[in-house]
């Protein structure tokens, strides 16, 4: 048998090594890719991703965007650009610079990614890397035995076979947030989490095995009322039961944004934390708690000295941020305090390369259709569960 040298020289050869992963991998999800009539191929998938979620970028824009050399951005995009999944137009102020859209194609290509494959490739690789160690050549060792084992292509289509793991963030946002940059304000296990009590009641599961709706359980035994927003049902725990079941919709902005002037606004914190429970008290904008507001930006409206509006940030994830704790108090509903603060808050949300989202009752029929004013679009029914304990 031939002897690996790559891998019997350990770190001195580590760099190319990484690469040979690099390559089998994204074989591997180009394969999948063609199969699901999504075809694109290898290592394309990231540089049209990077593009459709900043709208727009140069070529070095794009470069800095996936970390690599202008040269290999350049050549991506000529791929990209003879696969009609881009565009590329010279600048009107600057005929040296160029600029790189998504076609109609490539964001419908994006969006089919996100919904069916992407969850599936991300699952896939989190498992093949699952076990912790000491040593990276060791975990190297163990990532490519597994891929001789079961290659990727395998493990991804298992995964779109059985649905596992979780949809697309957005599906269970909650779980999104609570097992990435929230888990530091949450509690409960790897396979269920809430957040603090004083951030709220929201919580949300990785899946629905079991073990899994033991541990909800236990969290709602020792949280009491919990609260899972999803694009399904989910299952009630042996020793739960839904006190309250509701639809509602979730939203998306879309690259058409009607944003209004915000005006004069004023940014929210701590010392500003009682008002803002106060307000979300009187008017129920949603779940709202002592420290919410410390989830992200909030800005507000006073007048005479009373917070008398606000809209802000609440959870977050890879690529997407949630507008949301939005309310008027009733003496000053009509007059467009909310579209302006919401306006102001998803402008911060932009701004930083995040698409924005966020949550409706779907009876709440003004509030869709002051969103879809703004530029967002219903993207999916959800269902909202409070668990208390059944006792």
């Amino acid at each position: 048998m031939t002897k690996d040298f790559v891998r019997a020289h350990g770190y001195l050869a580590l760099g190319t090594r990484l690469k040979r992963l690099g390559e089998r991998m994204q074989n591997d999800v180009a394969n999948v890719s063609t199969e699901l009539g999504m075809p694109t191929a290898p290592g394309l998938w990231t540089a049209l991703g990077a593009v459709a979620q900043n709208g727009t970028l140069t070529i070095g824009g794009l470069a800095e965007a996936l970390g690599v050399s202008q040269p290999a951005a350049t050549k991506l995009t000529a791929r990209l650009v003879e696969s009609g999944l881009i565009s590329l137009t010279q600048d009107e102020a600057d005929k040296r610079t160029r600029t790189l859209a998504a076609t109609p194609a490539g964001t419908a290509l994006v969006d089919a990614g996100q919904r069916k494959l992407w969850p599936a490739v991300e699952a896939a690789v989190r498992d093949l890397c699952a076990d912790a160690s000491t040593s990276l050549i060791d975990r190297l060792d163990a990532i490519e035995a597994g891929l001789s084992a079961l290659p990727l292509a395998e493990r991804i289509r298992q995964n779109l076979q059985e649905g596992k793991r979780m949809a697309m963030p957005l599906d269970r946002p909650i779980w999104a947030a609570l097992s990435g940059p929230h888990r530091q304000v949450s509690i409960g296990t790897e396979r269920a989490r809430a957040y603090a009590a004083d951030i709220g009641p929201l919580a949300a599961t990785l899946d629905e095995t079991p073990e899994t709706l033991a541990d909800l359980a236990e969290l709602v035994a020792n949280r009491g009322p919990l609260i899972l927003l999803q694009a399904h049902a989910p299952k009630i725990p042996n020793g739960c039961r839904a006190d309250l079941v509701a639809e509602a919709v979730q939203m998306v902005a879309t690259d058409q944004l009607n944003l209004p002037d915000p005006g004069e606004v004023i940014t929210l914190g701590d010392t500003d934390a009682p008002d803002m429970l106060a307000l979300a008290q009187l008017t129920a904008p949603g779940p709202f708690a002592a420290r919410t507001h410390t989830l992200g930006r909030f800005f507000g409206m006073r007048v005479d000295g009373r917070l008398v509006a606000m809209a802000g940030e609440r959870m977050h994830f890879q690529g997407y941020t949630e507008v949301s704790g939005v309310c008027t108090h009733p003496d000053f509903r009509g007059a467009g305090l909310a579209m302006r603060l919401c306006a102001k808050v998803i402008e911060g949300i932009v701004q930083r390369g995040d698409r924005p989202f966020l949550h409706a009752y779907a009876s709440n029929i003004g509030a869709i259709r002051v969103y879809e004013r703004l530029g967002f679009q219903i993207r999916q029914q959800f269902t909202v569960t409070k668990l208390v304990p059944d006792s």
